[in-house]
């Protein structure tokens, strides 16, 4: 895999894009929702019966929800949940959602005041959603002091970095998230990294590899967005609507796939 921090310009290129906010919250939506990352078993989690169209961040965090009732003193049930509804804010566009995340972490914290990392990355996810990001870069550091083998913490503190415009330093973090674990979200990351720099071509490959490691239909998703916006910036909406539509399938309802169908069909006229 080409290392995102290969000889490049160092800065955006002239009338590069910003950072969207879909990109925050997208790593958080692949490798900070996989319960997993954060040391919980996926198979830990109890899973309610569901639709064919309901999203399986519901699933999880009503799994979730039934964890902490049976042990509501355990943080990381509790840092797991707050995730949980991070993921889902993401996915429906729900502004109420990331009070109860906050909630949930502010609970973890209280139960495990110190050294709690997978709660300090977690209110730095929030804070980056909520584009709160100078708060976000004080709770990546924490996480990342806590921990410093964190892949998900790196993560966001590389989108912190990035939205702050300190492209140089979220550049290395990327780089140490990959070096951590080259994963869906870590590759999503790296990509970006190179959209920065204004190399297209790479950014596409880097999040085709993101794509095909994807292990969720979030991470999934989340691939196929970027890559219809990838699609749409170099004049290719009919593309960019196949990828969208692909992407609908895997997560019905995803805010950030239906906005990139409906530029796509907007291009088309």
């Amino acid at each position: 895999m080409p290392a995102p921090t290969d000889p490049a310009p160092a800065t955006p290129a002239r009338g590069g894009r910003r950072l969207r906010s879909a990109v925050i919250t997208l790593a958080l939506g692949g490798v900070l929702f996989a319960v997993g990352a954060l040391g919980l078993a996926p198979q830990q989690t109890p899973t309610v019966a569901s639709g064919p169209d309901t999203p399986r961040s519901t699933d999880a965090t009503e799994g979730l929800r039934i964890r902490v009732r049976k042990l509501p003193t355990d943080p990381d049930g509790w840092s797991a949940l707050g995730m949980a509804y991070v993921q889902q804010a993401r996915s429906t566009s729900d502004a109420a959602t990331y009070h109860r995340a906050r909630t949930a972490l502010r609970k973890s914290l209280a139960l495990r005041p110190a050294g709690n990392f997978t709660a300090e990355t977690g209110m730095g996810a929030l804070e980056s959603a909520r584009h709160h990001f100078a708060e976000a870069l004080t709770w990546a550091r924490r996480a990342t002091a806590a921990n410093p083998y964190s892949a998900p913490a790196q993560g966001v503190l590389a989108d912190a970095l990035t939205q702050l415009g300190r492209y140089e330093d979220s550049y290395a973090a990327v780089q140490r998230m990959t070096d951590l674990r080259p994963d869906s979200s870590a590759l999503a990351r790296a990509s970006y990294t190179w959209e920065l720099r204004g190399n297209t071509a790479r950014a596409r490959d880097l999040m085709n590899k993101s794509l095909q490691a994807a292990g969720t239909p979030t991470e999934k998703a989340f691939a196929l967005t970027h890559l219809a916006t990838l699609a749409l910036e170099t004049g290719d909406p009919r593309t960019a609507l196949d990828l969208a539509g692909t992407g609908l399938e895997a997560l019905p309802g995803d805010a950030a796939l239906l906005e990139a169908r409906a530029r796509a069909h907007t291009a088309l006229g």
